[in-house]
């Protein structure tokens, strides 16, 4: 029988009080070994091949019933249950455009590490990665913690997770599924930008922290990247074809393999093909959830010692089409934002 770490709680009430069900009767492929109900709600949640099922009523109407509402919520969601249900281990890593994605992911990690105040209680500590993929992310820099969580919407994604020896919970980001004040650190790489709510995740998230916890969010298209003249605008929207047709021949442009696929990536990455995040919407993100130590930066260099850094050649291109400087790293590269909880505020 699996054990259900402390940790773990009711996404809908947050009750951690469990009853253990044998053989519970799910629709395929949520049929389990057994489920775990709610002591407090009466909610019922499978558990597959190790993995904790703990859907929201939201994603469990998407996932079990089959209900898509109209919604844009419902659409944004479906999207990324069908795209990362089927995806490539190609996306199991992020990238920021800077940096080889081990270097950078240890970085970052470091500098949530120097953001915290006190030293971590490595007989207990927690990791949560939301967005986790096949958890090659929580592969890197998590030493220091006794328990490492990836966190998705895909069964695929988290099968791999589980495999690599990490916790799997299939969630909702909104709704994160683990007792109040549980989580020492929450990271959230290159995926923020497809929550249909952001704000819902980053209070979520503080829910979830423990006094001087730490969220890092980083990977996310900013505004300014995103804002292209007429030039590269072009530029841009005629990279879709050609990606359709190395999509016939490489794993890698799986997201394009055909048009109504391109179509999907778009939905399923809403606050990207919106037009990205400005400084001052993920600042507002953490100021309203209670984050009172909070930064956001340009990169992975948030005491900017390096205003210009080289551009990948594809945001050179659009930079220099859009008749901006390719080098000052605000202009192509993404954000990441930082936020402690206080235990004042809590």
């Amino acid at each position: 029988m699996t054990t259900v770490p402390k940790f773990i709680a009711c996404p809908e009430c947050h009750a951690n009080d469990w009853q253990h069900l044998e053989n519970a009767e799910f629709n395929a492929p949520y049929n389990g070994e057994r489920a775990l109900k709610c002591g407090n709600c009466g909610r019922m949640y499978p558990v597959v091949d190790g993995i904790f099922v703990m859907w929201s009523d939201q994603l469990r109407g998407l996932l079990h019933d089959g209900a898509a509402g109209d919604a844009m919520s419902d659409k944004v969601k479906r999207a990324n249950i069908e795209i990362y249900n089927e995806v490539s281990t190609e996306y199991g890593e992020h990238h920021d455009g800077s940096q080889p994605y081990a270097q950078t992911l240890l970085f970052l990690k470091a500098i949530a590490d120097n953001f915290r105040k006190s030293k971590l209680d490595t007989s207990q500590s927690v990791l949560v990665d939301v967005g986790c993929a096949t958890g090659a992310s929580l592969d890197l820099g998590a030493h220091a913690y006794s328990h490492t969580v990836g966190v998705d919407i895909s069964l695929g994604n988290l099968k791999a997770a589980k495999q690599r020896g990490h916790t799997a919970i299939l969630a909702d980001a909104e709704k994160l599924p683990f007792s109040e004040a549980a989580v020492d650190t929450i990271t959230c790489f290159a995926t923020l930008h497809h929550f249909p709510n952001p704000q819902a995740f980053v209070s979520a998230a503080r829910r979830c922290l423990r006094s001087d916890g730490i969220m890092m969010i980083a990977g996310e298209p900013s505004q300014r990247a995103m804002t292209m003249g007429p030039l590269a605008k072009a530029a841009w929207n005629a990279r879709k074809p050609v990606y359709r047709f190395l999509g016939r021949f490489s794993d890698r442009y799986y997201m394009h393999r055909d048009r109504e696929q391109q179509e999907r990536n778009d939905l399923a990455e809403v606050n990207r093909t919106a037009g990205g995040f400005s400084e001052s919407q993920l600042e507002q993100f953490l100021a309203q959830a209670g984050f009172q130590d909070k930064v956001v930066f340009y990169g992975t260099d948030p005491d900017g010692f390096s205003n210009y850094a080289t551009p990948p050649w594809q945001q050179f291109i659009l930079r220099m089409l859009s008749f901006q400087n390719p080098f000052k790293r605000s202009n192509w590269m993404n954000l990441t934002a930082v936020g402690r909880a206080d235990s004042s505020a809590d």
